[in-house]
């Protein structure tokens, strides 16, 4: 990748709000002057992919005059889930060096994408299926899996990734800002 951005690097993922979330990949070479979206170092901190050769990060919570601004990652799911059938989802996070950890990192499935203005940079109103409960997630040396049971009430074909929270319904540790580090999706 020549930039930070997702859009155009990952063919099957998307940012579903104008925040603009990251790509990170190991074919950045270390004395490139684009090293920024490199693996394992980078703008963010130091992380070793879980799995292949990169992984995607995106804030989840900011202060100051941009409290409100969040990231997202979203994907059209390869088999559509079921209503009436019960899913065990598990993704794996990572907080950047840098930031607020938070406990509140969520996927929402949904019958269609979220997709919203390209220029809306908020939280999106919609209530995950499956959220962190165990704390601030505040490892940045390991990855750490979330993982969640639910049973769809109608046909569900995307998922998008994220904090669903406001600032004063978010959990934090202190820090300047959030970068969550996504890797893996396993369904």
């Amino acid at each position: 990748p020549d930039s930070l951005s997702l859009e155009g690097f990952l063919s099957d993922w998307i940012q579903p709000t104008g925040g603009t979330s990251d790509f990170f990949h190991t074919c950045v070479e270390e004395d490139d002057p684009l090293d920024f979206p490199g693996v394992p170092s980078n703008t963010f901190g130091d992380q070793e992919p879980l799995s292949g050769n990169g992984y995607s990060g995106f804030f989840t919570y900011r202060e100051g005059p941009l409290s409100f601004y969040r990231e997202y990652v979203s994907a059209q799911l390869v088999e559509p889930l079921m209503a009436g059938q019960s899913y065990c989802v598990s993704f794996n996070v990572s907080l950047a060096n840098v930031g607020f950890a938070i406990e509140e990192i969520g996927a929402y499935f949904s019958n269609g994408s979220v997709d919203t203005l390209d220029s809306y940079i908020g939280v999106l109103d919609f209530e995950p299926q499956i959220e962190h409960d165990n704390g601030p997630i505040t490892n940045t040396e390991d990855w750490v899996t979330i993982t969640g049971t639910f049973t769809p009430q109608e046909t569900l074909n995307w998922i998008t990734i994220g904090n669903f929270n406001d600032n004063d319904n978010t959990t934090t540790t202190t820090s300047t800002n959030t970068t969550t580090i996504i890797t893996t999706i396993i369904s």
